[in-house]
C-alpha cells in the first residue's frame, strides 16, 4: 500500500494542475447539484417492523389526521380572569377558525370538545392536526399557524403554540461553533510556525466537507436526511479532515528541513503517513457502516452520511494536499533556525538531545544549521567524530576518540572541531582507533567502520550528547587528546556491542530533549503505578455510566424561549406531563359496523382500568373497517420510565384484551415510537460493540503484527468509551456542570449517542494508536531495544498526536455550544472521549503498558506471522536513497513524526 501511495503522491504532485481542477470540478457540480435539486431535511424517527410503526402505518389508511403529526395551542388568561370569559372565549374561537384555514391541516379540536380546560379555568387547550407527517410540512406552515394567535392575543390572552410538528428543528452553525476552526488555525500555526502551512489543512478540510455536504443535502431530495446526519458529518469531516492533512504535511515539511526535494518528499509523505491515515480512515468508515447492523433507517442515513465525508477527507489528503504541495514547492520548508528546523534536524540525526538549544553560540563548530541543507549537512558530517559501538559512535567527543574504528575513525577525526584539535586528532588516530578496536569485540568493530560514516553525522564535537555544551572546539580538542587511545579503548574493554550500543551517541538525536519524551520517559519510569493509577481514574470516570438511560428527545429538552418548549413547559404544569406525549392505541375489532363501535368502547373502558392513565378519549371509530383510535394519556412524560412501563402493561395485557373484547390492540404514536426505538437501540448495543472490538483486535493485529498491542488498545478503547458514557450521564442526567454548559433539561440521554460514540471514537482512537505505536514499532525493528522504542516512538510522534488531539477536541467542543439537544450530548461524548483517548490512554497508559511488557509486546507466533498480509503502513519499503535530491541516506521515517 506505501508503495502504490507513493507513486499517487508523485502523481499528483507532478499534475498538480489536472488534479486541483478536478476537485474544484467536484466541488463546483456537488454546488451546483444542490442549487438546481433543493434539499430538505427530515428529523422524524422511524423503525420499520415495530409493532408502533407497523400500527401507525395502518392507522394512516382510516385515520390520516391521527396518524399525521400535530400541534398544541395553549391559551392562558391574566391572573383573575378565565379563558371562558365572554371576551377570551371569543378571541379563542376566532383563532381556531383562523387556524382551520390554516395550510395543511386536517382537523382542530377545541379545548372544550377535547376536554383540556383546567379546573381554574386559567388555561385551555386546543389540537392541531395534519394530515402529513413533520417532514412533509411546507415552509411556513408553522409560522402561518403561529399568526393566528393573534385574535386571542388581542382579547388579552398569553398563546403559545408548540407540540410534535416542531420537533427539535434543524441545526445551523453559529458563530460560536464555528470558534472550533479558529482554534484549530491557531494550534496550526503554534505546529508549523507557518501561516502559510497551518492553512493548507483548513483549506483542504473545507474542500472535503463542501463536497461532502453539498453532495448529502443533495440526497436529501430523494432521500431521508435527519438534520443530526448533517451535523454528525459536519463536525466529523471537519476534524479528520484537519487531522489528517495535519500528519500528512507535518511529514512533508519534517522531510524538507531534513534536504529532500519538494516532489520526493511529496512521494513519501504520501507513502509513509498517507498509509495511516489510510488505515485510520478506513476503521472510521467501516465503524460508521457498521451502523447497518442497526436496522434503524435514519440511523444508517446518518452513520453512511459521515462516512462518506470522511472517505471524502482521505481522498482529500491523498491527492489535493500533494497537488498544493507542488504548487508551494519549498516554501513549505521550515525557515532556518526555526523551531520546526531544528526539530527536523533532531529527527534526522544532525542536532542532539538539547544540543540545538544549549550550544547554540558556545560550541564553535558545534551547531548544525537548521535549514538542514545540504551544506550544513555535509559540514556536520565532517565535524562528526564516530566511536566504533553497535550502532554509532559513542561519546567520542567526551574524551573516546579511540572508540573510533576503522575507516570512519580516519574520515571523521581529523576534521573534528573544525580544525581546533588538528594536533590531538592527529598524532592519536590511527593508534587510538587499533586499541578501541581490541577493547570491543570484532563484530562491534566491523559495524562501526560501516555505520559510523551514515550515523556519525548525528553528532558533532561542539554538542556531544549535550554534555559538553559551552565548551569551545579547542576545549574539546584539548579533552580529547589528553585522552590515549589506551584510555579510551579500556572504556569500553569487556563490553559486549550490546551493552556498548544502549550508551551510544547514536541515541542522542532520536532522543531529542522534547515534551514528548520527556513524558513518555515519566510514565515509563514507573509503569505499574501509572497503569494503575490510570486504569483507576478511567473507570472511576466510568462508574456513573452505571445508570445510563436512553430516550429520544422531545420539546421538553429545547432551548428556553423557544415556543415549543415554552408551550411544553406551560401544559405540564397546568394539564401533567402526559398531556405533551399522549399514547394512541389502534383498536381492530373483529366484525365492523356498530358490533366493532360496542367493541372499541370496551376497549377504551379496559384502558381506563390500567394504573398510571391519567385520561383516555373517546375512541375514533371507522365502521368500515371496524377499527378505531384511542387517546390514552399517561401519567408521565415522553422521557419517563413510568410511560414506558404503562406501554409494556397494554402490551402485556393485549391478549387478555383481545380474549375479553373481541379487538386486537397496538400501541403507537410518537411517544411509543420512540420508545421502541430506544429499546432496539439499546438491545443492538452489546452486539454493535462486540463488531467494533473485533475489528478493533482484527485490525491492530494486522498492522503491528503483535498480540499485546491490540490487546491493549481494544482495552484502552473500551476504557474511553466507559468514561465518555460516565460523563455524558454525570452531565445530562445528573445535572453536574449542566448550567455552564447551557443543558436545556437533565434527563434520558439521547438513544443513539452510545452507538454513534462508539463508531467515531473507535476510529479516532485507532488513529492515534496507529500514529503513536506505529512510530515504538519502527525503532523496535530498527534497534532491537524494546524500552528505548517507546521512549523513541512517543518523543517523534507526540507533536503531531497531541495537535490532532486538541484539534479534534476543540471542533467537537464548539458544537456544545449548540442548543440542539441530539447534537450537544453527541459533541460533548465526542470531546470528553477524545480528550481521555489521546492524552490519558494513548500517550500515558500505552506506553507505560508497553513499558511493562518489554520485548514481549512485539512476539506474534511464527505461524500466525506467516499467514497474516504484511500491511507495511509505515513505508518500510520505500527506505532507500531518493531519486533526486542530496546525496544522502534517507533516514528512517516514522509515522507522525515532525
Amino acid at each position: 500500500m506505501a508503495t502504490w501511495l507513493y507513486r499517487l503522491g508523485l502523481g499528483a504532485y507532478r499534475r498538480r494542475r489536472l488534479v486541483l481542477a478536478a476537485w474544484l470540478a467536484v466541488l463546483t457540480g456537488a454546488v451546483c447539484a444542490l442549487l438546481v435539486v433543493g434539499g430538505k431535511l427530515d428529523n422524524a424517527f422511524t423503525i420499520p417492523g415495530s409493532e408502533s410503526q407497523r400500527a401507525q402505518d395502518t392507522m394512516a389508511k382510516d385515520f390520516p389526521a391521527a396518524a399525521g403529526t400535530s400541534a398544541q395551542i395553549v391559551f392562558t388568561a391574566p391572573e383573575g380572569t378565565k379563558v371562558t370569559d365572554p371576551a377570551a372565549s371569543r378571541g379563542i374561537q376566532r383563532t381556531l377558525a383562523a387556524a382551520q384555514d390554516a395550510p395543511q391541516v386536517a382537523a382542530v379540536i377545541p379545548p372544550d370538545r377535547a376536554g383540556t380546560v383546567t379546573p381554574d379555568q386559567r388555561t385551555a387547550l386546543a389540537q392541531v392536526t395534519y394530515d402529513a407527517d413533520r417532514a412533509d410540512l411546507d415552509d411556513g406552515t408553522l409560522d402561518t399557524l403561529e399568526a393566528t394567535t393573534a385574535a386571542a392575543e388581542e382579547a388579552g390572552l398569553e398563546v403559545s403554540v408548540g407540540g410534535q410538528a416542531y420537533g427539535s428543528g434543524v441545526l445551523t452553525p453559529s458563530v460560536l461553533e464555528l470558534l472550533g476552526v479558529l482554534v484549530a488555525l491557531a494550534v496550526l500555526a503554534v505546529t508549523f510556525g507557518s501561516l502559510l502551512a497551518a492553512g493548507m489543512p483548513l483549506l483542504t478540510a473545507f474542500v472535503g466537507i463542501g463536497t461532502g455536504l453539498a453532495g448529502l443535502l443533495t440526497l436529501s431530495s430523494g432521500v431521508t436526511v435527519s438534520s443530526t446526519a448533517l451535523s454528525l458529518a459536519l463536525m466529523l469531516g471537519l476534524a479528520v479532515g484537519i487531522d489528517y492533512a495535519l500528519f500528512v504535511l507535518s511529514r512533508h515539511r519534517t522531510q524538507l528541513a531534513q534536504g529532500m526535494t519538494p516532489r520526493e518528499s511529496a512521494g513519501r509523505a504520501v507513502g509513509t503517513a498517507g498509509s495511516a491515515v489510510v488505515f485510520a480512515g478506513t476503521t472510521v468508515v467501516i465503524a460508521l457502516v457498521g451502523l447497518l447492523v442497526v436496522r434503524i433507517p435514519f440511523l444508517t442515513v446518518m452513520g453512511l452520511s459521515a462516512a462518506a465525508t470522511v472517505l471524502i477527507a482521505v481522498l482529500v489528503a491523498v491527492t489535493l494536499l500533494p497537488a498544493l504541495f507542488g504548487l508551494a514547492g519549498s516554501r513549505l520548508a521550515p525557515r532556518p533556525g526555526s523551531r520546526a528546523a531544528r526539530r527536523a534536524a533532531v529527527v534526522s540525526g544532525e542536532v542532539p538531545e538539547g544540543g540545538a538549544e544549549r550550544s547554540k553560540g558556545k560550541a564553535a563548530q558545534g551547531a548544525v544549521p537548521a535549514g538542514g541543507t545540504e551544506e550544513a549537512r555535509e559540514k556536520a558530517a565532517q565535524g562528526a567524530i564516530a566511536e566504533g559501538t553497535h550502532r554509532a559512535t559513542g561519546r567520542a567527543a567526551g574524551g573516546a576518540i579511540g572508540e573510533a574504528s576503522g575507516k570512519a575513525a580516519k574520515e571523521t577525526t581529523g576534521r573534528a572541531a573544525g580544525g581546533a584539535a588538528q594536533e590531538a586528532t592527529g598524532k592519536a588516530t590511527a593508534g587510538a582507533a587499533k586499541e578501541a578496536a581490541g577493547g570491543v569485540s570484532q563484530e562491534a568493530t566491523g559495524r562501526a567502520a560501516e555505520e559510523a560514516t551514515a550515523k556519525a553525522a548525528s553528532k558533532t564535537v561542539g554538542e556531544a550528547g549535550g554534555k559538553i555544551t559551552g565548551k569551545t572546539a579547542g576545549q574539546v580538542g584539548g579533552k580529547t587528546a589528553g585522552k590515549t587511545a589506551g584510555q579510551a579503548g579500556g572504556k569500553t574493554a569487556g563490553k559486549t556491542a550490546e551493552e556498548a550500543a544502549g550508551k551510544t551517541a547514536h541515541d542522542a538525536p532520536a532522543k531529542a530533549s522534547v515534551m514528548g519524551r520527556r513524558w513518555a520517559r515519566l510514565v515509563t519510569r514507573r509503569p505499574l503505578l501509572v497503569v494503575v493509577g490510570s486504569v483507576a481514574a478511567l473507570v472511576t470516570l466510568a462508574l456513573p455510566a452505571a445508570d445510563l438511560r436512553l430516550a429520544l428527545p422531545d420539546n421538553g429538552t429545547a432551548a428556553h424561549g423557544t415556543s415549543q418548549r415554552e408551550t411544553y413547559d406551560r401544559v405540564g404544569a397546568a394539564f401533567g406531563p402526559g398531556f405533551n406525549g399522549p399514547l394512541l392505541v389502534l383498536a381492530e375489532a373483529d366484525t365492523p359496523g356498530d358490533t366493532g363501535q360496542q367493541q372499541a368502547a370496551a376497549v377504551a373502558g379496559r384502558l381506563r382500568e390500567l394504573p398510571g392513565v391519567v385520561k383516555v378519549g373517546r375512541p375514533q371509530y371507522a365502521p368500515e373497517s371496524g377499527r378505531a383510535v384511542i387517546q390514552v394519556v399517561p401519567e408521565g412524560g415522553p422521557q419517563d420510565e413510568s410511560t414506558q412501563d404503562l406501554v409494556d402493561a397494554i402490551r402485556g395485557d393485549a391478549a387478555v384484551i383481545e380474549r375479553e373484547t373481541g379487538t386486537a390492540v397496538s400501541v403507537t404514536g410518537t411517544t411509543a415510537i420512540g420508545i421502541d426505538v430506544s429499546d432496539r437501540l439499546t438491545a443492538s448495543l452489546l452486539p454493535f460493540a462486540a463488531v467494533v472490538v473485533g475489528l478493533c483486535l482484527i485490525l491492530l493485529l494486522l498492522v503491528f503484527r503483535s498480540l499485546v498491542v491490540p490487546v491493549k488498545a481494544t482495552i484502552g478503547f473500551l476504557l474511553s468509551v466507559g468514561a465518555s458514557f460516565g460523563a455524558v450521564v454525570a452531565v445530562f442526567q445528573w445535572g453536574w456542570l449542566a448550567d455552564a454548559l447551557d443543558v436545556a433539561r437533565t434527563g434520558p440521554v439521547v438513544s443513539f449517542l452510545p452507538i454513534v460514540l462508539m463508531a467515531v471514537l473507535f476510529g479516532l482512537a485507532m488513529d492515534y494508536e496507529v500514529f503513536l505505536v506505529a512510530g515504538m514499532r519502527e525503532e523496535w525493528v530498527r534497534t532491537g531495544r524494546a524500552g528505548d522504542a517507546v521512549i523513541d516512538g512517543a518523543g517523534q510522534a507526540s507533536r503531531v498526536v497531541t495537535a490532532a488531539a486538541l484539534i479534534m477536541f476543540f471542533v467537537f467542543a464548539s458544537f456544545v455550544t449548540s442548543e440542539d439537544a441530539i447534537v450537544k450530548p453527541i459533541a460533548f461524548s465526542l470531546a470528553f472521549g477524545v480528550l481521555v483517548d489521546a492524552f490519558v490512554v494513548r500517550m500515558t497508559l500505552v506506553p507505560a503498558v508497553l513499558a511493562m511488557v518489554g520485548r514481549g509486546a512485539w512476539w506474534l507466533p511464527r505461524g500466525l506471522d506467516r499467514l497474516l498480509p504484511d500491511l507495511d503502513i509505515e513505508g518500510a519499503r520505500l527506505h532507500r536513497p531518493p531519486r533526486t535530491g542530496p546525496a544522502q541516506s534517507p533516514t528512517d521515517i516514522t509515522v507522525g513524526a515532525d
